[in-house]
């Protein structure tokens, strides 16, 4: 046997702050039958309390240190000093308190493409829809991983969706609709220096041209107005003449014949010309064609601001 007896002083050292904190020392001399053993071994001795282990007789006070030192003949007395202190939360390491690990990596992706680099449609020259241009287009994956208490109220809420506005992450800021949560996970519960959490990680992908669907204003058909004057009763025994605004939905023809594939339409649904009687450009038909493109929201939209991103 190596640790002969542990024999603890007979009274604790104890003081109060004027911050009302309670500080306390017990002192153990542990007796051994020489003066190697190892100093691991006997702070693992049963009756020697542990780090982290609550005072047996002040509610609240933990111990985070204890400090050894050896006397005796051969230095087979070790005297351990520990220090106990009801302000534990602010002198333990809080792992809820630690800042989110946040990584970044490059991808890309394959997006159908609507325009070019100058905001230029692609179109042909006679103004017909250029089919399944892809490119591939740069992005960010950011990962961040954050302990928390416990499951957030919003983790179910936020599967596949989009920031809704301007979001600051890792000090780089991005526009509405360009961050898209693809994956969550949440691990089992957790326990540090008497703390209980568990551990979040988000998959964050970045895009500059957003995560919901664009498309060209197209199709065979275009709203056509039309005046049409009327007569109706003036209300005096009379009538009056009224002009009345339809608008009606007319198929587009090419050379008098229906057209064979959609035609590009502008705000208001009417076909965009592109050449004018003569074959002359039209001014104006690229920007008719960018100011017409259709947004359709197919991904759900939540504020990003309540997530773990500090």
């Amino acid at each position: 046997m190596t640790i002969l007896k542990v024999v603890e002083a007979p009274r604790d050292e104890m003081e109060v702050t004027p911050e009302g904190v309670i500080e306390a020392t017990r002192v153990f001399k542990v007796h051994l039958a020489h003066g190697r053993v190892p100093l691991i071994q006997i702070l693992a001795d049963d009756r020697i309390p542990g780090r982290y282990t609550f005072h047996p007789d002040i509610e609240g006070a933990l111990l985070l240190r204890i400090a050894p030192r050896r006397s005796g003949s051969g230095n087979r007395i070790v005297e351990l000093s520990c220090f106990y202190t009801t302000d534990w939360l602010h002198d333990v390491e809080n792992p809820l308190e630690r800042p989110a690990d946040i990584t970044w990596r490059d991808t890309e992706y394959q997006v159908a493409a609507l325009r070019d680099l100058d905001g230029k449609p692609f179109v042909s020259a006679s103004g017909e829809p250029l089919e399944d241009i892809m490119i591939e287009t740069p992005g960010e994956i950011c990962t961040v991983t954050k302990n928390l208490p416990g499951m957030p109220k919003w983790f179910t809420q936020y599967r596949n969706v989009v920031n809704d506005g301007t979001v600051r992450i890792d000090g780089v800021v991005f526009d509405k609709g360009q961050c898209r949560i693809k994956s969550r996970s949440l691990s089992g519960w957790k326990r540090e220096n008497e703390i209980d959490f568990r551990t979040i990680t988000l998959e964050i992908h970045m895009r500059e041209q957003g995560w919901q669907v664009q498309k060209l204003n197209r199709g065979f058909y275009e709203l056509v107005e039309t005046n049409t004057v009327t007569d109706v009763d003036d209300g005096n025994g009379g009538t009056t003449q009224k002009t009345v605004k339809t608008i009606s939905r007319k198929q587009i023809l090419i050379d008098g014949k229906p057209a064979v594939e959609p035609q590009l339409l502008d705000v208001t649904g009417k076909a965009i010309k592109f050449k004018d009687a003569e074959g002359n450009p039209v001014p104006g038909a690229g920007a008719a064609v960018k100011a017409a493109i259709l947004d359709f929201k197919v991904r759900g939209v939540k504020s990003f601001n309540t997530l773990p991103l500090k």
